[in-house]
């Protein structure tokens, strides 16, 4: 009658926690025996229930904490002699309860067992419910097999089944610590990026009879397959066992499932004298999110002497579900193609985000846009999706940009955009830098109005280097003559400079000039310049030079 109430509190949807028990080591003491397994305890191993295991300061399993196939997961509480237990409130007033630190009789800090960590698990959850208010039995479990941390990694003791394993869903299972340690922050806020699970769904096999004999004190046991159809994830396997046996210490059984991973679901323990006359129900966390689909195979040992018995008959039923995520739209920044640009110039640009949302961007919902400062600058607002990108894809969005004609660094931010809303963090690097040759005029000394014709004399032109690249000969800059460019008027065309002249130094040019031979009057115009036809910035001053005899 309990089992059923409690079992129909939880299809109800009421989280229960149950502590695991403290029975590793010790004789029941109401059985009378040793009952470590949880599967050998009706509530702990009633369906869709939480039962939760010890964790001592030490980092490892509590001493008495009992073990299963059927822990979901674990909290802190008590372990070896000096090391610390929980502390907690006691009974009110001196001489009543623990009083377990002097002068705070409401106080006590040897609080410990199973009794222990399952009120932390309860508090977690009830933290959850609290955000989460839709957080039910099935919830909870789904939440905790996502949200708990790994504990004594190294742990392979035979109680552990194996240490800690990984299942085909990419779930952890330990049978020590079930999922692991509770993580409150990880739990609630997982809790709200689900609205809840899908509609419970169960397959059911069938009392199927077995009525064969269980091979005596064999590591072979008896065993049997059976097919499960649906392919949704699973929560738990529930196995009804029905054997006949004078003592269930030496039966040991094993579930396996289609990717050929094998859990115990019922532990040797010499130790354990009641005989095994009815059907049993055991249930696993241990599959938690494989697909169920395919030959499942469940084996019953009798790894003692003397104790020969029967396997009756069994049923198993295997319950699915998932999660239901929140719509969530995320973005993330992955590359682009673009570095620097020349001033003017138009190119192709790429830029590539990942999905790191849980909805798919469409070609009618997604772009990327551009801010305002950064519209203004390269004279594009936004670009559309070229195809659609699932959760976990990337999108590569390809655009042509025009840079601003001055050179320097201008605005380059671009984001994610769905149905007009920003999702996500922009590109990390904000700016773009244009680079280039540039320059200003400063100023000109040493010009004569009036020459004769050939003669000689020397000007000196200053320019600032206004650009982004330094000036240097090896880049073919220089001062070139101007109107027509590279014209001989002055006796040469180009004048290189040996000193590297870096961004926002000034430097000043000697031209040493000779003038036409014949009479007129003439331009001495300069312009900066670097290879071939090409030159940049300011012209010098206009000065117009009589030649004169």
């Amino acid at each position: 009658e309990e089992v059923a109430a409690l079992q129909a509190s939880l299809d109800a949807g009421t989280i229960h926690v149950w502590s695991a028990m403290n029975e590793r080591g010790s004789d029941h003491p109401l059985l009378g025996a040793v009952v470590e397994d949880t599967n050998k305890a009706a509530l702990q191993a009633t369906p869709k229930s939480i039962t939760v295991a010890a964790l001592g300061a030490d980092g490892k399993f509590s001493s008495y904490s009992n073990y299963g196939a059927s822990v979901a997961v674990t909290a802190p509480s008590s372990s070896g002699p000096g090391l610390p237990s929980i502390t907690s409130t006691d009974r009110l007033t001196s001489g009543v309860g623990y009083d377990g630190i002097p002068g705070y009789p409401d106080y006590t800090n040897n609080f410990g067992g199973t009794s222990a960590s399952a009120p932390l698990v309860a508090g977690v959850l009830a933290l959850a419910k609290e955000v989460q208010p839709a957080l039910d039995a099935r919830f909870a479990k789904h939440l905790l097999a996502i949200s708990s941390d790994l504990v004594d990694p190294a742990d392979a003791t035979l109680t552990s089944d194996g240490g800690w394993r990984t299942n085909a869903a990419g779930i952890r299972f330990n049978q020590n610590y079930g999922f692991g340690m509770i993580n409150a922050d990880r739990l609630t806020s997982n809790a709200v990026l689900y609205s809840g699970v899908t509609p419970l769904e169960s397959e059911l096999i069938t009392t199927t009879n077995v009525n064969a004999s269980i091979p005596n004190n064999s590591p072979n046991g008896r065993v049997r397959t059976f097919q499960i159809a649906s392919s949704k994830p699973l929560e738990e396997m529930v196995v009804n066992l029905n054997l006949t046996h004078p003592k269930s210490g030496d039966i040991q059984a094993y579930l396996t499932s289609p990717s050929g991973y094998r859990v115990r679901i019922w532990s040797l323990n010499p130790k354990e004298a009641r005989n095994f006359n009815q059907a049993w129900r055991v249930s696993t966390n241990a599959f938690w999110g494989e697909n169920p689909q395919g030959t499942w195979s469940l084996e019953v040992q009798d790894r003692a002497a003397n104790n020969a018995g029967t396997w009756n008959s069994f049923t198993v039923r295997a319950y699915v579900g998932s999660l239901i995520a929140v719509p969530r739209d995320d973005a993330e920044y992955v590359s682009e193609t673009a570095s620097a640009f020349g001033p003017g110039e138009r190119k192709s640009v790429k830029i590539r985000f990942k999905n790191t949302g849980n909805t798919t961007w469409s070609t009618g919902d997604t772009i990327l846009k551009a801010d305002a400062s950064t519209a203004t600058a390269w004279g594009i607002a936004s670009t559309p999706l070229r195809a659609s990108t699932a959760p976990g894809g990337t999108a590569e969005f390809v655009f042509y940009a025009t840079a601003p004609t001055a050179t320097g660094a201008y605005p380059w931010v671009w984001q994610v955009a769905k149905n007009a809303v920003a999702i996500g963090q922009p590109n990390p690097n904000s700016t773009k830098v244009v680079e280039g040759y540039s320059s200003d005029f400063v100023s000109q000394t040493g010009l004569k109005r009036n020459v004769k014709p050939g003669e000689k004399f020397t000007a000196y032109l200053t320019f600032v280097n206004n650009g982004t690249l330094p000036w240097q000969k090896s880049d073919g800059v220089c001062l070139k003559s101007q109107w027509p460019l590279l014209n001989a008027t002055w006796g040469a065309s180009k004048i290189y400079f040996n000193t590297v002249v870096s961004p926002g130094q000034s430097f000043t040019v000697r031209v040493s000039a000779t003038a036409p031979a014949t009479s007129g009057t003439y331009a001495f115009k300069w312009q900066m310049g670097a290879g071939g036809a090409t030159v940049f910035g300011e012209v010098n001053n206009t000065f117009n030079v009589n030649v004169v005899p």
